[in-house]
């Protein structure tokens, strides 16, 4: 008798345990927008992205995914720890894109449930095309 008592207080200590960690039902992903038109160069652009809503959770990390249009694979690009729930803004240069190409990004967040919001539609932005050079000049005789 005193081992079953002993379990039955076991339980009753671990389900209360488990009632008392707060569930989140029906938990959303964070609502995410890539924001406004990147400012460009030949091998840049200035990435700008904002946390609309995170629905009570916190959000815990930001970064923005780019590739050429056409391509399939996303590369990831700054990556952020979300320390600030206030600060809803992110921002990233991306360096070394190729001149004259058109890229598309979105910006992208995780909460702490582990969800990750993506911002829908793509930006799209084309680098601006680099100056030909003159290298050499030939003069007819």
């Amino acid at each position: 008798m005193k081992k079953i008592t002993s379990f039955i207080l076991a339980l009753i200590m671990v389900f209360g345990m488990l009632s008392a960690i707060p569930l989140k039902a029906n938990a959303q992903a964070p609502l995410i927008t890539a924001e406004g038109w990147p400012t460009v160069t030949t091998t840049t652009a200035n990435l700008r992205g904002y946390i609309n809503a995170n629905y009570g959770i916190a959000v815990t990390s930001a970064w923005f995914e780019y590739r050429a249009v056409g391509s399939s694979s996303w590369i990831t690009a700054g990556l952020r720890t979300i320390t600030n729930q206030d600060n809803r803004e992110f921002f990233h240069t991306l360096p070394g894109l190729q001149s004259g190409t058109q890229y598309e990004y979105r910006a992208c967040a995780i909460n702490t449930n582990g969800q990750i919001g993506t911002s829908t539609p793509l930006v799209r932005f084309t680098t601006t095309a680099a100056n030909p050079s003159i290298t050499s000049i030939t003069i007819p005789k």
